[in-house]
C-alpha cells in the first residue's frame, strides 16, 4: 500500500510538471466586414496535430510546448488566415487578440435558368385545380 501511495504522489507531481511546461495560445475570430464572430472556425498549428475550433463566441484556446509556431484559421467562405512566428513560452498566455477573417467568396458570370412544367394529369393536380376553381366542379 505504501508503494502505491508513493507511486501515486510521484505520478501526480510529474503530471503537474509536464503540464506546467506548456504555454497557452488564445484569441477570437471575427468577420472583417461586419464584426460578427465566426463560430466553429478551424484553428490549427502547422506541422503538428494540434488544433481546435472556435466556440459560439468565436473564441479559441489551446496549450502548446514552448517554441515558435504558425497558426492557420480557416472557415468555408473566408480566406485562410495565417499568423506566423508565434512565440510560445512555458506558463505564459499568448493572447492573439481579435483575428479578422476576410470574405473569400467569388462571383461567377454565369446565368442559371430553371424551367419546370406543371403535371396536370395526376390526382393532386386535379384536386388543386378543383380547390382553386371559382365554380363548383365535380
Amino acid at each position: 500500500m505504501r508503494n502505491f501511495c508513493l507511486n501515486l504522489i510521484a505520478f501526480l507531481f510529474f503530471t503537474n510538471v509536464a503540464f506546467a511546461q506548456n504555454g497557452t495560445v488564445r484569441g477570437t475570430v471575427i468577420d472583417d466586414a461586419n464584426g460578427e464572430v465566426v463560430s466553429f472556425a478551424d484553428v490549427f498549428v502547422e506541422g503538428t496535430s494540434e488544433g481546435t475550433s472556435t466556440d459560439m463566441d468565436g473564441s479559441f484556446a489551446f496549450n502548446l510546448a514552448p517554441g515558435s509556431y504558425t497558426i492557420t484559421v480557416s472557415y468555408l467562405g473566408y480566406l485562410d488566415l495565417k499568423i506566423n512566428n508565434i512565440l510560445v513560452e512555458a506558463d505564459v498566455v499568448n493572447n492573439l487578440g481579435t483575428l479578422r477573417m476576410k470574405d473569400g467568396s467569388v462571383e461567377l458570370d454565369v446565368e442559371i435558368v430553371v424551367e419546370a412544367k406543371t403535371i396536370k394529369n395526376n390526382e393532386t393536380a386535379l384536386l388543386t385545380m378543383q380547390r382553386k376553381s371559382a365554380n363548383v366542379l365535380d
